[in-house]
């Protein structure tokens, strides 16, 4: 039986934590012989913890090839190799290194003390990621703990410019203002352009509000490093100093060292792994998922993208479906939606209606969110829904289900907004 893969269920998983002893090879293969795994997952990041401990959950021996203990942009602690490997100590092993693809069943594995290792595998799931840009990787840092847990971090830099203008980088940016950093935000585009636009303006004032400076439209021409400073150059001359240069995604696949190429699969113009709605490539039995099939600036589409893989892998197969994983922002009171957004309609002329819904005042100074039905002006089938508010999220999640079973906004808010009181009246 085949079934689509969006947003509820499957790509929210959570791993808890066994406390049990974490399961890391870091010793094995030294002249003995390949050790065999019903799935190798290559890459330690949302969309590959998400395909390895789907994998393992199927009951599948997975090895899992990762060069960061702490993983990718995951977007929470349970979502890294250490986590998952601690939760499945009987199914899952962490190889600590690179891996590289030698035939669709043989990887190699180079760990860090410089010596290899090959593993046998009955499929591959290649989630590598994307990396910076190799003239920016001396000066560019990494923010390892997440944009959540910025307030956290001690030794805080006082002026940081952080490059992107998506989600990640919104949350990484309002993180360090909270713990009172000196915050320049570069967008070589719109701010937030994969977000509903009157989400994103929510999203924009916030941050102002909180003391970024918001610099949309901006590309960087040259970065340069001096003593314990960086300078950033943009395109219409002006330069940017700070104690930091932090990079939130999207950024440049990073695909080169695999051996796909050698295996028949060609990057596209992006240097992307092409794949199709199952996540397979060109190769049979390897799977790719995450940034590596293309940039991304959400991490739930990441993990749905690794249990897609990870379920056809196993023989159990199903489809991506794209347009059903919402996307939540966690900056002020919070924003999420799911499914098409209005500006998109109405550039492709397609006919729709528009019901705004005030939600519940919170927060100091009784601030309202809204509830926004972007749907069929004729049947009244939903499109599309978008939230500001503290529950944003929940209402994304309950609109992905609706928008799968062709729930109209009246259906929708029937069923969806009675158990949810915090709908007031159209805007």
């Amino acid at each position: 039986m085949e079934y689509p893969i969006g947003a509820t269920g499957p790509c929210r998983e959570n791993v808890a934590f066994s406390g049990g002893p974490l399961r890391v090879c870091e010793d094995g293969g030294k002249g003995g012989a390949a050790m065999y795994y019903r799935l190798v997952v290559i890459g330690g990041g949302p969309a590959g913890c998400a395909a390895a401990v789907r994998a393992a959950r199927r009951g599948a021996t997975v090895a899992l090839v990762a060069r960061n203990a702490r993983g990718g942009v995951t977007g929470g602690r349970a979502w890294d190799p250490e986590s998952v490997a601690a939760a499945m100590p009987n199914r899952i092993t962490v190889y600590p290194g690179t891996g590289r693809l030698w035939d669709p069943d043989r990887v190699e594995v180079v760990h860090f003390e410089g010596y290899t290792e090959e593993l046998r595998a009955g499929n591959v799931v290649v989630a590598t990621g994307a990396g910076s840009p190799a003239d920016w990787r001396g000066t560019l840092h990494r923010w390892r703990y997440g944009p959540r847990r910025a307030a956290g971090k001690r030794d805080l830099p006082g002026v940081v410019l952080v490059l992107g203008g998506g989600i990640a980088a919104c949350e990484l940016a309002a993180g360090l203002a909270a713990a009172g950093v000196s915050v320049t935000l570069l967008a070589e585009g719109e701010l937030l352009p994969a977000v509903d636009r009157d989400a994103a303006e929510v999203v924009g004032r916030t941050l102002r509000r909180r003391g970024v400076t918001v610099r949309p439209q901006t590309r960087v021409r040259e970065v340069r490093e001096g003593t314990g400073k960086v300078t950033v150059v943009t395109s219409d001359g002006t330069e940017l100093t700070a104690d930091r240069l932090l990079e939130a995604p999207p950024r440049r696949v990073r695909c080169g060292h695999l051996g796909l190429e050698s295996l028949g699969v060609e990057p596209d113009e992006r240097g992307a792994v092409p794949v199709d709605d199952r996540m397979q490539t060109a190769i049979p039995g390897v799977y790719a998922a995450g940034d590596v099939t293309g940039p991304k600036d959400r991490p739930a589409l990441a993990r749905a993208e690794g249990i897609v893989a990870a379920e056809n892998a196993l023989g159990r197969p199903c489809r991506l479906e794209p347009e059903l994983v919402p996307y939540h922002i966690r900056v002020g009171p919070g924003a999420a939606g799911v499914g098409a957004r209005e500006h998109e309609l109405a550039a492709r002329g397609v006919p729709y209606r528009v019901v705004r819904l005030a939600l519940l005042p919170w927060g100091p100074g009784r601030r309202k969110g809204f509830l926004k039905l972007v749907s069929c002006p004729v049947s009244d089938r939903l499109y599309g829904v978008h939230a500001v508010g503290p529950k944003a999220g929940a209402w994304a999640e309950a609109a992905a289900l609706a928008l799968r079973t062709g729930l109209t906004s009246g259906e929708f808010l029937r069923y969806a907004g009675a158990a949810r009181p915090e709908v007031l009246a159209c805007q």
